[in-house]
This record gives C-alpha cells, structure tokens and sequence, in this order.
C-alpha cells in the first residue's frame, strides 16, 4: 500500500523583527490624564532642576575631595603617595570617626581647622605606610655606582707558578702592578 496523504507545505514566515515584538506591549491600556497626572507631567521639570543640583553638588565635593588630597600631600612625606590611596584613606577614615566628615563639610566655615585635621591624617597615613628604609637605599646606591663604575676591560691573566718563578725582580714586579 502507498501513503496517499500529502505532506503539508510549510509557508515559512520571516522572523518578526523588534519593533513587531516591542509593538505587542504599545497596546497596553493608557491611563487617564487626571490633575494628579498632570502634576506629574510638571515633574520631569522639577527632576531635571533636581539633577543640576546634585551635578552641582557632586562638582563641589569631587573639588573639595581634590584640594583636601593636595593639602594633604603638601603636609610632607606623603607626596609620593597617589591620589587615590590618599582619598581611600581619607574615606576609611571618615567611616571610622564621623567628625572627619563634619569636619569636611564645614570645610568652608572653618579652613583653619581643616588644615588642621588634613595635617593630623598626613601624619598618620605616613605613620601607616612602609617607608623603605634609608640604610637599604644608601646600600643599593653605593653597590649600583660600584657595579656601574667598573672598567669594560677584560680580568688580567694570571701566570701559573712556573711562568712566576721564570721572571726576573723587575719582571715580577710589572707584574704585581698590572694586577693592582
């Protein structure tokens, strides 16, 4: 017996692009504009008044942040430390005593006194990081200058002891001196 059923064609449909996906959630039912919503809508405006502030509000800290961390190195010994350790300190250090942050805050009101804390936490932070020790450094620069300081020039040969017991008084003493 043969099969007598056909085999259905399959129109192939193209792929449906995003918009067709994305168009599924446009017909979503709106709600009514009301006077709450319209309040809403004069929101956008206040939001953006909002941004500007904390933009401006961010620029004033990131300038403080900066000054502080300048004032800081300027305390001596810790200018060789980069900017962000020396933030990262000052901020692990402000969670631990909150006063560090009033202190920054009232910055402005009060310089003198954030000089003042800036130079205690320099202090500290210089106190916390490894300084390389002095005597290493000066040791390392005096092997350095030895080594760089060293002729080009090939070891002299040395004579076995029958070449030395051949040469005569004046023979031999050229010979210590081209050693020295």
């Amino acid at each position: 017996m043969t099969d007598t059923q056909e085999t259905p064609v399959v129109e192939e449909k193209p792929e449906k692009s995003l918009d067709d996906y994305l168009a599924e959630f446009d017909s979503e039912v709106k709600p009514e504009v009301s006077a709450s919503s319209a309040e809403q809508a004069k929101q956008p405006e206040w939001k953006h008044l909002e941004q500007s502030v904390e933009d401006l509000q961010h620029q004033s800290y990131r300038r403080g942040i900066d000054d502080s961390i300048s004032k800081m190195k300027s305390h001596g010994g810790i200018s060789h430390v980069g900017n962000t350790a020396i933030e990262g300190y000052m901020e692990q250090r402000a969670r631990m005593d909150p006063r560090i942050t009033q202190a920054f805050i009232q910055r402005e009101r009060n310089p003198v006194a954030w000089e003042k804390v800036l130079g205690s936490l320099a202090q500290d932070y210089q106190k916390e990081i490894r300084q390389p020790d002095a005597q290493v450094t000066e040791d390392q620069k005096a092997m350095r200058a030895a080594v760089e300081s060293q002729p080009d020039t090939a070891e002299p040969e040395f004579k076995s002891v029958r070449d030395l017991n051949n040469m005569n008084d004046s023979e031999f003493a050229l010979y210590k001196e081209s050693l020295m």
